[in-house]
């Protein structure tokens, strides 16, 4: 087991409930710099407060719900086109977050260009898949994901190599 906890006192019970029995001592004292209570009040937006959260909602609740989540795009978007004709665009999906874009439903209506769709804003919006729950929460799935892994390949595992 790997606790994760939010209090130094309640790192020192799982502890003494056996959690990390037969684990090396230095081994623990890894696990423990690695508490997000090292953070202080910044502690639930770790990442590894966010794997955590991740992985109780999946192992005690329910698998992860997700949902379509989108938000407008800002006036200077634009995408481009690599070389291998793969489309990238650079997005600060944070304020995008912040703009709670509408997405759908909308009313079909005739206009001037015949049956479409009635939109009263702005026709350039971004969708993504989001985290439907968790501190993740209308987050993008990929850019979560991403870095949850950066985080565990570059900060966790070289601490625990010299284990391995």
């Amino acid at each position: 087991m790997f606790p994760i906890c939010s209090t130094s006192e309640f790192f020192e019970e799982q502890l003494c409930r056996g959690r990390l029995s037969g684990v090396p001592i230095d081994a623990i004292a890894v696990v423990k710099s690695l508490q997000p209570y090292h953070c202080g009040q910044e502690a639930g937006k770790t990442f590894i407060t966010v794997i955590d959260d991740l992985c109780n909602i999946n192992k005690h609740r329910r698998i992860l719900l997700t949902h379509l989540h989108g938000g407008l795009a800002p006036p200077d978007f634009a995408t481009q086109e690599t070389a291998d004709g793969t489309t990238w665009a650079l997005v600060d999906l944070a304020a995008m977050h912040q703009s709670d874009a509408k997405i759908g439903p909308y009313p079909i209506v005739d206009g001037p260009q015949g049956r479409g769709l009635q939109m009263d804003m702005r026709p350039h919006i971004i969708a993504f898949i989001a985290f439907n729950e968790g501190v993740t929460q209308n987050m993008n799935i990929c850019v979560v994901l991403g870095r949850m892994i950066e985080y565990v390949k570059d900060t966790i595992m070289p601490e625990f190599e010299r284990f391995f």
